[in-house]
């Protein structure tokens, strides 16, 4: 970056880091922001569409964590959650409430074709 010293640029700035990455830390990373998701909405915390635009305007990503449940499949999702409560990175509790939250819904969180989180208005 610039300024008053001249600092060379982070590496995971670089093509080459993302290319580098393991994809397993990525999923892991991904059930975890995901996982956090679904549980502040199945404990009331805050509203599916108020997590999405919070994660929206913070990372200026495409789509929410829930938004990747609608994408993933909540059956997938839950299936990815089981393979790490298996070993130890998810807590059962966890994992058993996100599963009754998403079971009890029936639905995505979106209409599609046009999901509200696609739309311009929706972080403002």
């Amino acid at each position: 970056g610039k300024g008053f010293y001249d600092y060379p640029e982070p590496a995971y700035q670089s093509p080459d880091f993302a290319r580098h990455a393991d994809p397993e830390m990525h999923d892991h990373l991904l059930t975890a922001v995901i996982l956090r998701a679904t549980l502040l909405a199945a404990e009331g915390i805050a509203a599916p569409s108020d997590i999405d635009r919070a994660w929206l305007a913070a990372t200026s990503l495409p789509i929410g964590p829930l938004g990747l449940v609608d994408e993933l499949g909540a059956d997938r999702f839950l299936e990815m959650c089981a393979e790490r409560a298996a070993i130890g990175l998810i807590a059962d509790d966890d994992l058993q409430m996100s599963r009754a939250y998403l079971g009890s819904r029936n639905a995505e969180f979106y209409t599609y074709p046009d999901p509200e989180f696609a739309r311009p208005d929706f972080i403002k």
